[in-house]
């Protein structure tokens, strides 16, 4: 975690900000491109609107990896206020810090400040809204919608598609329940075939397997085997996938309570030239059925808590059993 450490800055913001108030539809939204050549110089803005009787605002932001984009300066926006509080881009923490401050309010949609790039090395560069703090006239905060990051791709970077199996920590004895195997940043993607093991075999059962939509067009193999402990899909289709979806899932149901390992034997990814696509293995899956560990975690959440609590004396009750 980082500590941003401008105690006369924070103090002359608070000077502004000290009360809650709300004002609603007010969003910050980051502008960037989506790709820019290692060696260019390329500017992002922070973008706000619906706002009405601003005064002052403070803005955090974070970007990673420092390697791939190096941020130059910050600039003025649109709303031009009296003076700065903090203007600070630094590439080697990786973070942003603007605020600025006004006698006249400012109101409705536009650019608050925007910061200049150089782009150093292949890459997938993340810009992330850490915080923000906005002060009406009467010194009030404003809500606000806080932006998703944004990534910017640098250059031509080697993007490993990532494969990850989806599955719930903890189930409860008897309660159905469904794992995904997703995928990610795959670029034309026409087959998969995937081979998992469940081990132990007796603790859960896979009923079916289902696809997920991202690869359609025909099934080769759907065989889920409760006895021997597996679980395989394969699938195929007549137009080449890129980007990011779930290939399939599976739905199972409890057999007994302990702890049951979903592990990937085999994985296969093609494309359109029936070559082998290379992808990032997913780790294994844990799933824990009831809690046979503790007796006294009935509601098997993997804590004890007072929901437990509650359970245990409609237990002693009658009212459970």
């Amino acid at each position: 975690m980082k500590l941003y450490c401008y105690p006369v800055y924070s103090y002359l913001l608070s000077l502004i900000i000290f009360v809650v108030s709300a004002q609603a539809n007010v969003s910050f939204s980051i502008s960037a491109l989506s790709h820019v050549d290692v060696g260019e110089n390329f500017v992002t803005t922070i973008e706000v609107s619906n706002i009405d009787d601003l005064s002052g605002f403070e803005i955090v932001l974070e970007f990673e990896p420092v390697e791939t984009i190096c941020a130059l300066e910050n600039s003025d926006g649109d709303f031009q206020f009296d003076f700065k509080i903090v203007n600070i881009a630094d590439c080697q923490d990786g973070t942003i810090q603007f605020a600025q401050a006004s006698f006249t309010p400012k109101s409705g949609s536009g650019c608050l400040f925007s910061t200049s790039w150089k782009a150093l090395t292949d890459g997938i560069a993340t810009i992330r809204f850490i915080s923000g703090a906005l002060s009406n006239s009467n010194g009030s905060p404003i809500d606000y919608l806080t932006p998703p990051p944004v990534q910017i791709i640098v250059g031509n970077p080697v993007i490993t598609p990532n494969v990850s199996i989806v599955a719930p920590e903890y189930v409860k004895p008897n309660e159905q329940f469904t794992t995904g195997v997703m995928i990610s940043d795959v670029v034309d993607c026409m087959g998969i075939q995937f081979y998992y093991e469940i081990s132990p075999a007796n603790i859960v059962c896979a009923d079916k397997n289902i696809s997920g939509g991202f690869i359609t067009g025909f099934e080769v193999e759907n065989v889920v085997d409760c006895e021997k402990g597996i679980f395989k899909y394969s699938a195929a289709t007549f137009s080449p996938k890129d980007g990011n979806g779930t290939l399939f899932t599976t739905d199972w149901m409890p057999q007994s309570e302990g702890v049951v390992t979903i592990r990937l034997i085999e994985g296969v990814l093609s494309n359109s030239n029936a070559e082998p696509i290379a992808f990032t293995h997913p780790e294994s899956a844990q799933i824990t059925i009831g809690n046979p560990n503790n007796k006294y975690d009935l509601n098997a959440d993997g804590i004890i808590s007072i929901k437990d609590l509650i359970l245990l004396l409609q237990v002693f009750a009658g009212i459970k059993t």
